[in-house]
């Protein structure tokens, strides 16, 4: 199971209405690229009482790049300051 189908399973199980909003983009060479959406977000999820999550699900061995690259992601920080949140959740076998 990868990190983004484990995210939504727990964020369902959680009550969050929630999907994945990653994109994957066709480039030249038959090749593909990943876009998350504002560059750091692969799921959003809803919740009536605990607002609007912004969710990059990744390994846990990748967690601390992920969070330095949401840190350097201007466009961010509009999401924060509309009062949404973000979180990176990262995924290992223990």
């Amino acid at each position: 199971m990868t990190p983004t189908a484990r995210s939504l399973a727990k964020l369902r199980a959680e009550g969050w209405t929630a999907g994945v909003v990653e994109q994957r983009v066709p480039i030249p060479g038959n090749a593909r690229v990943t876009r998350d959406y504002l560059g750091c977000i692969d799921i959003i999820a809803v919740h009536p009482q605990r607002g609007i999550l912004g969710v990059q699900a990744t390994s846990g061995a990748n967690v601390a790049a992920r969070v330095k690259k949401a840190l350097a992601e201007p466009r961010l920080l509009p999401w924060l300051a509309a009062g949404a949140r973000f979180q990176v959740w990262g995924w290992a076998k223990q």
